[in-house]
């Protein structure tokens, strides 16, 4: 379209600079390749010497300040075209600002214009808009079908007026410098540029993700590796008191029984879990990963597994370790809900068997010789290490009661012949269970190199009680439920 046309024009009127309608293309940084088919669409409907088109990708020059190069051009833009998708862009913002205060201070006729995808934006509602008019519906049809919709554009499109419009004021320009109108040739025909912008876009938006489903719960920590040095070396299980704990999957903080997914700093999320007697477990395994990584090593301690506040088992997984060069650091977790195995066979086989493995879990757990919790196994020396660990069990231990029904009491009056005496038994544990849990928790909180007698002795005390109390009620009910099981099989 930029050929000129001769007839009975002699030649050009002499002037310093033809007069020249200028375009600026605002745009996320996400959508450049949206941006560069309108601006070569407008470029081939109106040429390139009475029409400039600017993208700041096109005139941008290393070695200057791309501010002022971006202030220069909008100094100078009749019509600025902001594009929108839906992206957020604080450059943009500042764009439409600049070009507002150089649209109110200038007798020269300039324009704002919103070209968008769905909705126009709401910075720009005051102005006018051209809707691309592509429907998300229609990104999973074919190229082919979209294109047969896409022939319907037509004069009345609101893109194809406007195009009309400035193909109008570009050939006033041509004739003010002395040139006759142009003949536009088909490539130059409103109609046919603003089909192809549109299934030029159509085709980029497509190959974009339509929907990411992340099932899994994640939790993003944000500090400072100065910081998180120090809480490593002075306090006990404890991240810095202003990292900031950032949920990422929906729902990621009902796990421990906190509404709203808002992020957090550790200090708080401390406060806000306080009440619930899981609130240890979860603080030492969160910080047993990080801890574990804060040396740059790969080896990390994933075998953290919290039970959440409704009973359910999650694993901590440490999937990222990121240091910047300023000091930053971020920690992604993942909580990966463990599922339970199917249960097959007759109901109430399955349900003895998980009694009988759940009494001797807790067995094992405290009355024999070969376990750290045993009273004759206690070690000063792994106090602090099996504190966290003893914490740990007695969370799983509670969610092994619940998966083996063993807190339902229309479960367990099947399963044993006397209800009152495992009723007392169950009387008998919970005082010490939370007793245990209250030491394990001060041992924790205490500095390792603090003398840990005196905690130890109350652990010993505690333990050595639950054995006297507990045991004997522990073992009958195993003979009980192991009598039963070997009853219930034939033969």
């Amino acid at each position: 379209m930029d050929v000129i046309a001769t007839g009975s024009v002699t030649g050009p009127t002499p002037q310093a600079e033809p007069a020249i309608l200028r375009f600026f293309i605002s745009y996320a940084s996400e959508d450049i390749l949206i941006a560069t088919t309108v601006a070569k669409a407008l470029r081939e409907a109106l040429g390139e010497v009475f029409a400039e088109i600017n993208i700041d990708r096109w005139f941008l020059e290393a070695g200057e300040e791309f501010q002022k190069q971006i202030e220069d051009k909008l100094e100078r833009t009749d019509i600025f075209i902001s594009l929108y998708t839906g992206r957020v862009k604080e450059w943009t913002g500042w764009e439409i600002g600049y070009f507002e205060r150089v649209m109110h201070g200038s007798e020269k006729k300039r324009s704002i214009l919103a070209m968008y995808l769905n909705e126009l934006p709401k910075a720009l509602a005051r102005y006018q808009g051209i809707n691309l008019n592509i429907p998300e519906e229609n990104l999973s049809l074919s190229s082919e079908a979209f294109a047969a919709i896409n022939n319907g554009v037509s004069e009345e499109d609101a893109a194809v007026r406007y195009l009309l419009s400035w193909q109008a004021r570009v050939d006033d320009n041509r004739v003010a410098s002395g040139f006759a109108k142009a003949r536009p040739g088909e490539n130059e025909d409103p109609v046919k540029c603003v089909q192809m912008m549109k299934l030029a876009i159509f085709n980029h938006l497509r190959t974009k993700v339509q929907l990411t489903i992340t099932p899994q719960k994640k939790m993003l920590i944000r500090t400072t590796d100065a910081a998180l040095d120090t809480a490593l070396k002075t306090t006990n299980a404890n991240l810095p008191m202003d990292a900031e704990l950032v949920p990422l999957g929906e729902g990621t903080m009902s796990i421990f029984g906190l509404g709203g997914d808002k992020p957090r700093t550790w200090k708080e999320f401390l406060a806000n879990i306080a009440p619930d007697e899981h609130a240890n477990s979860w603080r030492i395994a969160i910080y047993s990963v990080v801890d574990s990584s804060s040396g740059n090593r790969i080896a990390v301690d994933n075998s953290q597994i919290i039970v959440s506040s409704d009973g359910k088992a999650y694993r901590v997984i440490l999937t990222s370790s990121v240091r910047y060069y300023d000091d930053k650091r971020e920690f992604t977790l993942y909580l990966v809900d463990t599922l339970p195995r199917t249960d097959y066979g007759d109901e109430e086989t399955t349900r003895i068997l998980k009694a009988i493995e759940f009494t001797c879990r807790f067995r094992f757990l405290f009355f024999e010789k070969g376990s750290p919790f045993s009273p004759q196994s206690v070690d000063l020396g792994d106090l602090y290490s099996n504190a966290r660990k003893l914490i740990k069990e007695l969370d799983l231990l509670r969610k092994d009661s619940s998966d083996a029904g063993m807190d339902q009491p229309n479960v367990f009056l099947g399963l044993v012949k006397d209800p009152a005496k495992f009723n007392e038994l169950v009387r008998l544990y919970l005082p010490r269970e939370q007793q245990m849990r209250a030491i394990a928790g001060r041992i924790v909180e205490t500095n390792p190199n603090s003398n840990l007698s005196a905690l130890k002795e109350e652990l010993l005390k505690e333990l050595a009680d639950l054995k006297q109390t507990v045991e004997p009620g522990n073992a009958e009910l195993i003979r009980e439920l192991t009598a039963k099981l070997q009853s219930a099989v034939p033969g």
